[in-house]
């Protein structure tokens, strides 16, 4: 027996006791400069954290946690002629931090509970500046207006001017990402469309993020600075929120740029606009409505219903459209019950109004229901909507027109005015008469109603239908079921699947991501397979996804898989993003465990597809 175990140990391999837990800390940098995001990581081995803690919200710092992801690794060592294999397990804990001015920060500790036991990370500080001037990419503010009125929108022009060098060029593994974030942000700022240029100056198009928001900026060749540059407009807006002197700005852009041709080297390149001064004064309290709401600008509105002939109760689809410049505020038809006679006139829909999914640019069309309280009404009443006008310096209401309608009173259908019951003589009767029907048809309904007949002589004299032998077999409900339950059943699955398929084909459009995203899985694209799923979920080309927009969109599909999902793609980033040649490391979790992930993904986002249009794969 000895023999044998002494020979066993030393051809069966050891798995080796559980190490300590280690909690390690690594960040990108700690001199970053405004607009540059970094990485903070928190990896834990041999555990796994029971409660995950969260970066407080620190002022001039944008903190968002990015998920966890989970690695295994095995070594094998022979010594002595016994095989000995450790298993170590880590996981990874990410924290991305974006500064939005310069400054000394510190970043807290964090209190990880492993097993129980506490572990507490360093706190560490932040050395935040400004971008260095860069004179091969330069961002440019400019505006026509230094004083506006509290909520005016005031037009900016953002240019982006890039250095016409073939050897230099914006990388696509990452979309530019531009911030505007003045020091005191007590303004809102939006992206416009751009409008189009000629054909013959037009040199291209880039997609980029203003604000998280994805705009299409088309470059034209310019002489900038004595040298040929791209140039990149990009209409915004700028809505101050309280009055006051604000600084508008800068506006910072994050890019990789490859220098050196196809056998180059990637470049992370922050750069930074001007500021801009800008005068708010409040709005004036002469002449102010008493439903003014905040709207300034110009506004005018229609209104319009399905039906003008109605009884009383019988629904009424009333459409409101509100045009205006925008960007306009996604709320922003009045409240109903706020006005008189449609709270004393119509009953409301509790659900008050519905914004259409899609609108036209400065045009927000609401729909909701209403129902007419009684026979007197004779008009829906016109809808007001207050704003200041910044040409006239007035408030003004803008006003929809009364649309007459006519009401009746709703009909009541009792027994009585459908039967009566009457004494009438009956052929062959005994002496005391028997009790008869007579029906009146009801010239309000479609079908006339017909009574009960309880009275047995009253069906003497009715003759009973006969049906053939064949015929009768199938009148019992067990032979009709058995017979044309099973065709019937199929035919309904296919209408089913077929008017599914009709009514809904981003359903279709999600089938095919699903399986063309276990195929990578399986393959072992893991980045892939994520991006190219929340493509099809989104809409976004998949070289343009980043990490946040797939921790997003995963999000909300209520998918519990969304911080896991999104740090697959957030490490493919940070190898594609590293100095390090080799891009290939161990997966953070197993192929059958992503496509697990990716099941639960698609089953949520086939739920909530019923509600959303089919977009391009």
């Amino acid at each position: 027996m000895s023999l044998c175990a002494a020979l066993l140990g030393c051809v069966l391999p050891q798995i080796a006791n559980a190490q300590d837990v280690d909690v390690a800390v690594r960040i990108t940098t700690q001199e970053p400069v405004v607009g540059q995001s970094i990485t903070l990581s928190v990896e834990v081995k041999n555990g796994t954290a029971d409660t995950v803690p969260m970066l407080p919200e620190i002022d001039g710092l944008i903190t968002q946690y990015n998920g966890e992801s989970t690695s295994r690794m095995s070594s094998v060592q022979i010594i002595n002629g016994k095989r000995q294999q450790t298993e170590t397990t880590s996981t990874r804990y990410s924290y991305q931090i974006t500064p939005l001015k310069p400054g000394e920060y510190q970043i807290p500790s964090l209190a990880f509970i492993v097993a129980g036991e506490k572990h507490d990370t360093p706190s560490f500080p932040l050395q935040v500046s400004m971008p260095q001037a860069d004179p091969d990419y330069q961002l440019v503010l400019e505006t026509d207006t230094t004083s506006a009125i509290v909520g005016q929108r005031v037009p900016m022009t953002l240019t982006w001017y890039v250095v016409l060098d073939r050897n230099k060029q914006i990388s696509s593994n990452r979309t530019p990402a531009f911030v505007m974030m003045g020091p005191d942000g007590d303004y809102t700022t939006a992206a416009l469309t751009p409008k189009p240029l000629p054909q013959n100056r037009g040199a291209g198009t880039i997609q980029v993020l203003f604000n998280g928001e994805r705009i299409t900026l088309e470059a034209e060749q310019v002489i900038h600075d004595n040298r040929a540059f791209f140039a990149l407009r990009m209409p915004i807006v700028v809505l101050a929120e309280s009055a006051g002197t604000h600084t508008i700005g800068p506006v910072t852009a994050s890019l990789i740029v490859n220098e050196g041709g196809f056998f180059g080297n990637d470049r992370f390149v922050t750069i930074a606009s001007n500021s801009l001064a800008l005068n708010v004064r409040d709005l004036p309290d002469e002449g102010k409505p008493a439903n003014y709401a905040g709207l300034v600008g110009r506004y005018t509105m229609e209104a319009e219903i399905d039906q003008i002939s109605v009884h009383v109760g019988d629904p009424i689809a009333l459409t409101l459209r509100v045009r205006g410049d925008e960007p306009m505020p996604r709320r922003i038809a009045p409240a109903l019950e706020l006005n008189t006679r449609f709270a004393q006139d119509f009953k409301l829909s509790p659900e008050g109004w519905e914004e259409a999914y899609e609108n036209p640019t400065g045009v927000r069309i609401y729909t909701t229901t209403i129902r007419a309280a009684n026979a007197d009404v004779s008009e829906v009443p016109s809808i007001e909507l207050p704003y200041f006008d910044i040409d006239s310096g007035q408030y003004r209401v803008a006003r929809t027109q009364p649309i007459p309608i006519t009401v009746e009173e709703s009909a009541i259908v009792t027994l009585d005015d459908a039967v009566r019951h009457q004494p009438v003589p009956v052929e062959n009767a005994p002496a005391k008469p028997a009790p008869s029907v007579e029906k009146q048809e009801l010239t309000s309904s479609r079908v006339a109603l017909g009574a009960n007949v309880y009275d047995e002589r009253a069906l003497l004299h009715t003759t009973p239908a006969v049906l053939p032998f064949a015929w009768s077999s199938f009148a019992k409900p067990t032979v009709a079921m058995v017979v044309a339950g099973p065709p019937v059943l199929s035919a309904c699955a296919v209408a089913t699947v077929v008017l599914l398929r009709r009514r809904n084909p981003h359903r279709v459009l999600l089938h095919k991501a699903h399986a063309k995203a276990a195929s990578l899985a399986r393959s072992g694209k893991h980045a892939d397979a994520v991006r190219s799923y929340v493509s099809c979920m989104t809409g976004i080309p998949t070289h343009s996804l980043t990490a946040g927009d797939c921790f997003a969109a995963i999000q909300s599909e209520q998918c519990d898989h969304a911080e896991t999902l999104s740090s697959i793609v957030a490490d493919d980033e940070s190898a594609r993003s590293s100095d390090a040649g080799d891009h290939k490391s161990k997966p953070a979790v197993a192929s059958n465990q992503l496509r697990t992930m990716l099941d639960d993904l698609h089953a949520n986002a086939l739920k909530h597809a019923t509600t959303r249009t089919g977009v391009a794969a």
